[in-house]
């Protein structure tokens, strides 16, 4: 089974990438961090401290567009029986990059004119500016 959100903001492997590859390295912290749903803003953490919310995140905490709008929403984590389920659903135009977990590590999925690459996260963000 796969489990998937959406993040809004800084999809580029130089933010969303980073912070994937730094803070969330193990199948555990992924899972948590998926846990809450689609996100406006990736941060280093993904738990909840007080005072956070949507409106007013806590610097380095991931903002949620439900758990931390006060609202309910459709906003839940999807989940898919196949990796090509869930990439053939969620590739839409504006969507420029996927990061999959699996086998342990990240991988970046990137659109070209020939259509979706991946690769290690890793071995990506060598090749990004720090």
């Amino acid at each position: 089974m796969f489990r998937t959100v959406y993040c809004h903001l800084h999809g580029e492997p130089t933010w969303n990438g980073r912070i994937l590859h730094t803070h969330y390295a193990t199948g555990q912290q992924a899972e948590a961090l998926v846990e809450h749903g689609d996100i406006r803003c990736l941060g280093p953490r993904c738990d909840k401290p007080a005072g956070h919310t949507l409106q007013n995140p806590v610097d380095g905490v991931t903002a949620y567009y439900g758990r931390d709008s006060g609202f309910r929403m459709d906003s839940e984590a999807r989940e898919y029986r196949s990796f090509r389920e869930a990439i053939a659903t969620e590739s839409t135009e504006e969507v420029r990059f996927h990061y999959v977990f699996i086998d342990g590590y990240w991988k970046v999925m990137y659109r070209t004119p020939e259509g979706w690459k991946m690769k290690a996260l890793a071995l990506a963000l060598r090749r990004c500016p720090k």
